[in-house]
């Protein structure tokens, strides 16, 4: 049987994480048959918006990409979400004192935590990697069986490994902007992007958010969550996010809705790109009540820095790539 994401989930306190445990297909057929009914019937946003041109369009596009695909076991069972293959280019920019300042590198999407960490292009202080259904913020309730979940991850990493002690960006400018980039996602079919799942989790250390300084009672403070999340304004799954206790509302709301726009471009049928560009400032904590920076922590901007961001967003088979896969095996059964 074939290998999938599942709806098998814990917590990884390290990445800030929902953990997916892969499961075999026959594990997961209810599973399956609730979500893609419910997929259907609420539409699953913007799916099946596609006009009648870029329908034939891509039915076309669907046939010629189709012959490229990689073989698959005929034994195995079918595997309804995409997957992705080969390797991306990470990137991140931002505006030092000096001038603008890139780095990238390649990476799979392979990854499952904090070893699969690597310092980006030679960055003083970054590091990347990509996963997909092993990682995010997105609990199971708000992924369908034909989902892929894409989590793009950047970390505090310098040459020698994690360092959550030093600045994220040593000599930024202020007032910088920070632009993250992941080229040329490749999946074995045809994909649409459900761009309205895009979210960024900002994490910080739980270390350096234990104690900020003491409040008006003269008690210790802390910061209540060490999760932000920022997502696109019409961001799908709000409800389940809260239910799964994900999103809080308590002390204040750990996310803010509508103040990122990822743009996703698809260069082929199977092939996508994003990039996001956002304001330094959105790594403000979004229980900071102005108490500072504790010894020893960085704080460039006059605010606690995090040590970790990552973008992760949603992909599902084009629905023209679905149409011409079950007429193929249309085919094969009248040829029985």
């Amino acid at each position: 049987m074939g290998l999938s994401g599942s709806p098998t989930t814990g917590y990884n306190s390290n990445t800030g994480d929902v953990v997916r445990v892969p499961v075999r297909e026959n594990q997961r057929e209810s599973f399956r048959e609730r979500r893609i009914s419910v997929g259907f019937i609420k539409g699953r946003g913007k799916r099946m918006s596609i006009s009648l041109s870029r329908y034939r369009c891509a039915i076309a596009a669907v046939g010629i990409s189709l012959v490229s695909l990689p073989v698959v076991d005929s034994t195995a069972g079918p595997v309804f979400n995409p997957q992705p293959v080969g390797s991306s280019t990470m990137s991140i920019a931002y505006e030092t004192n000096a001038g603008p300042v890139e780095f990238s590198g390649l990476r799979t999407h392979s990854g499952t935590g904090l070893s699969d960490i690597s310092n980006l292009g030679g960055a003083p202080n970054v590091g990347a990697f990509s996963a997909n259904n092993t990682l995010g913020r997105r609990p199971a309730s708000a992924q369908g069986a034909d989902e892929t979940l894409m989590r793009h991850g950047f970390y505090k990493y310098d040459s020698s490994g994690l360092n959550i002690a030093d600045d994220f960006f040593p000599d930024m400018a202020p007032g910088s902007d920070i632009t993250i980039a992941i080229n040329n996602i490749e999946f074995d079919r045809p994909v649409q992007v459900q761009t309205d799942t895009a979210l960024l989790h900002i994490l910080w250390n739980i270390d350096q958010v234990d104690s900020l300084g003491l409040n008006a009672q003269n008690l210790p403070r802390a910061y209540l969550y060490g999760n932000n999340h920022h997502t696109v304004a019409d961001f799908r799954d709000v409800p389940d996010f809260l239910n799964e206790n994900v999103f809080h509302d308590n002390p204040v709301p750990n996310y803010n809705l509508g103040d990122i726009e990822p743009v996703f471009t698809q260069s082929q049928p199977n092939t996508i790109s994003v990039s996001l560009t956002f304001p330094y400032e959105i790594f403000r904590h979004l229980e900071d009540d102005g108490l500072g920076v504790p010894n020893g922590l960085p704080g460039p901007a006059g605010f606690l820095e995090p040590f970790h961001l990552h973008l992760e967003y949603l992909v599902v088979p084009e629905p023209s790539a679905g149409m011409l896969l079950a007429i193929g095996a249309i085919a094969l059964i009248r040829r029985k």
